[in-house]
């Protein structure tokens, strides 16, 4: 857990750059990035003055009072910032709305970074490897400290440094969480869908993100899943219909995520002993977005298309095989007594697709999962010969 005090100031700098040079703001001379980080600091100092803390009180997903259909977590009082309309903006009304936007986006990130530091580390038990440069203010870059600003009634000592800034508890994540979104929601009433495509849509994918933390500290599967189903409602509208020649990148993000979040919610629906109608359902929804995945690799774009013989760039091509290989799992899983004989066979020339891919051009870490995939495929192409068999002896 790094720069986490940094982040802030870090990430109002970027994207008040990035916003000071997009082609919807008028063209001239702007301020010099110093000074409109002095008079960030000054309003919302200002408005944290006589502003109330960040409520927490905002609850996630509980089956008494949400469904997989309705959001969650978005309640709660306004931050110490302000919001980016109505009458009661105290100070933040000298703030431009691209700017105020951008300080609640990086407050959001900043409770996001800690939720995700704390699942990485007590979830996930992965241990830094490298020391943090930045235990304690004193040792952060003055330039970058942010000092005098007092937002939510805390100076930069009180905010958590270290191991400090993590949580263990469901309690803690989720008080971490309702900040988190509380800044997020104030950061979408400027960054819409209709104008600002590529915001929109990251800052959903960082909500699922925390969503997606935020389940791994609740140890109630039926909670969980609602808490994935969030995650689900929110992009499943956006899945397949950018257009991707425009948003090539954002379309295979949604696809892959949704398809990620169906298979954890088929497998908290066995865990839970639900109905076998509503796991196959799951599983089918996570066996579209990933096929809806692989087929944007094809080309031409889409199921008629054809995979290149490899797929260049090192990053997707580790999406690409973890999606391939997931979907060879969904196809090959617990439907396979009830699907026919084509599904069968189809799934058997995936898994084997996809382990001669990783064979081919000798792709470092997938192995074992290549290995898997043969095994797989073997004891699939074995239940179809005997079913052949007993369907000749009949």
């Amino acid at each position: 857990m790094v720069k986490l005090a940094g982040l802030v100031c870090a990430q109002v700098t970027r994207h008040s750059a990035a916003a000071m040079s997009d082609s919807k703001k008028p063209q001239g001379e702007a301020a010099r990035p110093d000074e409109r980080l002095k008079d960030i600091e000054h309003v919302v100092q200002e408005h944290a003055n006589t502003s109330a803390v960040v409520s927490t009180s905002a609850s996630v997903p509980d089956e008494s009072t949400t469904t997989a259909d309705s959001p969650a977590a978005d309640a709660g009082n306004d931050g110490a910032l302000g919001t980016s309309s109505g009458p009661a903006r105290g100070g933040c009304s000298l703030l431009e709305p691209d700017v105020l936007a951008n300080v609640h986006l990086a407050w959001a990130k900043l409770y996001l970074a800690r939720l995700i530091a704390s699942h990485e580390r007590y979830i996930d038990k992965i241990v830094p490897v490298e020391p943090r440069p930045f235990e304690s203010p004193d040792s952060f870059p003055s330039m970058l400290a942010f000092r005098n600003l007092v937002p939510f009634g805390k100076s930069v000592n009180q905010c958590g440094w270290g191991d400090a800034a993590l949580v263990r508890k469901f309690d803690d994540a989720r008080n971490l969480f309702n900040a988190a979104m509380t800044h997020f929601k104030e950061a979408l009433e400027y960054y819409q869908l209709d104008g600002w495509v590529t915001e929109h849509i990251n800052i959903l994918m960082e909500i699922s993100n925390a969503y997606r933390c935020l389940a791994s500290f609740e140890p109630d599967a039926k909670r969980k899943r609602l808490m994935h189903s969030q995650r689900v409602a929110r992009l499943a509208p956006l899945h397949g219909v950018l257009n991707h020649e425009h948003f090539l990148g954002l379309v295979r993000s949604i696809a892959l995520e949704l398809g990620n979040t169906s298979r954890e919610i088929m497998d908290l629906l066995e865990e839970e002993r639900r109905p076998k109608s509503k796991t196959v359902a799951a599983r089918l929804d996570a066996v579209r977005y990933y096929t809806y995945f692989i087929d944007t690799f094809r080309e031409p774009f889409g199921p008629g298309g054809k995979l290149p013989d490899r797929i260049e760039d090192e990053a997707n091509e580790r999406y690409f095989l973890l999606a391939s290989f997931s979907l060879g799992r969904l196809m090959s899983g617990g439907m396979a007594a009830d699907r026919d004989m084509a599904g069968m066979v189809a799934a058997v020339e995936h898994l084997r697709g996809t382990a001669a891919y990783v064979d081919r051009q000798h792709v470092q870490h997938f192995e074992r999962e290549a290995g898997m995939a043969r095994e797989m495929a073997d004891l699939i192409s074995e239940k179809l010969q005997l079913a052949q068999q007993l369907t000749t002896a009949k």
